[in-house]
C-alpha cells in the first residue's frame, strides 16, 4: 500500500499573535561558529505560519518582539498573506537586552488584540509566546504570571515555547492555557538547533488546542499489483505523539467500497460504515 503525506496544517480561523522574545541571552547561547540563534528562531515561526490558511476572512497574524522594549512589530491586519508575513518576522530586528516578559503580555492583550489593529470579535485569539528562558530580573516573573491571567482572562489561548535548559518549565505551564499538558500547550527544545523537529508537534498541539482534533489531509490509497478498488472515500487523520527523537504515528481509515471490505475483511462487521486502525508505524519526522 503506498501513501503520500502532506505537511501538517491547522484550518482554524485564528487571529494570532507571536510573542517574540529577542533578549539577549538568544545570542549568547550561539554555537561559535554554528547558526545563529535569533534567525533559527524566527524560521521556526515562518514554519508555524505556513501550517495555518492566512488571509483576511482566514487566519490573522500580528506579532509582538520583547527584550527591555516591547513593541508591536505588526498588526493582525497589516498583511493578509503568508509570504508578506513571513517577510516580516524575518526582518525583525535583534534587540538584545532584559526579559521584560511582563510588559509584553500587557502590549499583546492591549495592542495585538485590539479591534483596531484587526482583532476579530467573533474569532479565537491565539498567542504563541517563544522564549529561551524567564523573565529578567527574577522580580518581573510574578508580574509576568498575573499579566498571563489577564491575557487568559480576555479570552486568549497561549501556546507557549521554551527553548534551551534555562527555561522554567513551571513558569511555561502555568502561562499556558488548560490543560496545561506539555505537548500541547507548551512546549521545549533543548536547543535552537532542534527547534525544527518540535515544528510538527507544536502544530497539533496548538490545533488540538483550538479544535480538538488535526484533520491533516484527504488522500487516495494506491494498491500496487491489484486493480485500484473503486474507493468512494478514505480519510486518514494523522496523530502524532511526541516520544524522545521519534514521532509515533496513527493512520486510521474511513472505506465504503466493496473491493476494500475485500482487502480489510479482518474483523470488520460493516466497512461501509466503520472507522478501522489499519497501520501503526514509526518514523523520524523532522
Amino acid at each position: 500500500m503506498c501513501l503520500s503525506f502532506s505537511a501538517p496544517r491547522c484550518e482554524s480561523q485564528v487571529d494570532l499573535c507571536f510573542v517574540i522574545d529577542s533578549s539577549g541571552s538568544i545570542r549568547d547561547n550561539n554555537v561559535p561558529g554554528g547558526p545563529d540563534n535569533w534567525q533559527l528562531q524566527l524560521e521556526f515561526i515562518t514554519s508555524l505560519v505556513r501550517a495555518f490558511t492566512v488571509g483576511m476572512d482566514a487566519t490573522r497574524v500580528g506579532a509582538v518582539v520583547f527584550s527591555e522594549q516591547v513593541r508591536l512589530a505588526f498588526a493582525l491586519n497589516t498583511y493578509d498573506t503568508a509570504d508578506e508575513i513571513n517577510q516580516a518576522i524575518l526582518a525583525i530586528q535583534y534587540l538584545g537586552q532584559t526579559t521584560n516578559t511582563p510588559e509584553a503580555l500587557r502590549v499583546t492583550r492591549t495592542q495585538c488584540f485590539n479591534v483596531a489593529n484587526g482583532d476579530r470579535p467573533n474569532v479565537p485569539n491565539l498567542a504563541v509566546i517563544v522564549t529561551d528562558g524567564q523573565p529578567f530580573p527574577q522580580n518581573r516573573r510574578t508580574p509576568a504570571l498575573d499579566e498571563g491571567r489577564l491575557l487568559k482572562d480576555s479570552g486568549v489561548t497561549t501556546i507557549l515555547i521554551g527553548i534551551t535548559d534555562n527555561i522554567d518549565v513551571e513558569f511555561l505551564r502555568d502561562l499556558s492555557s488548560r490543560p496545561q499538558l506539555e505537548g500541547q500547550n507548551y512546549f521545549t527544545a533543548t536547543d535552537f538547533a532542534v527547534l525544527n523537529t518540535i515544528q510538527r508537534t507544536v502544530v497539533q498541539g496548538t490545533c488540538t488546542t483550538l479544535e480538538g482534533e488535526l484533520i491533516i489531509a484527504q488522500k487516495s490509497f494506491i494498491f500496487p499489483q491489484r486493480p485500484q478498488p473503486a474507493v468512494s472515500e478514505v480519510v486518514f487523520v494523522w496523530l502524532e505523539m511526541w516520544n524522545t527523537h521519534e514521532t509515533v504515528i496513527y493512520i486510521k481509515i474511513i472505506a465504503r467500497s466493496s473491493n476494500c471490505e475485500q482487502h480489510f475483511a479482518n474483523d470488520v462487521s460493516d466497512i461501509h460504515n466503520v472507522e478501522k486502525q489499519i497501520l501503526l508505524t514509526k518514523a523520524s519526522v523532522l
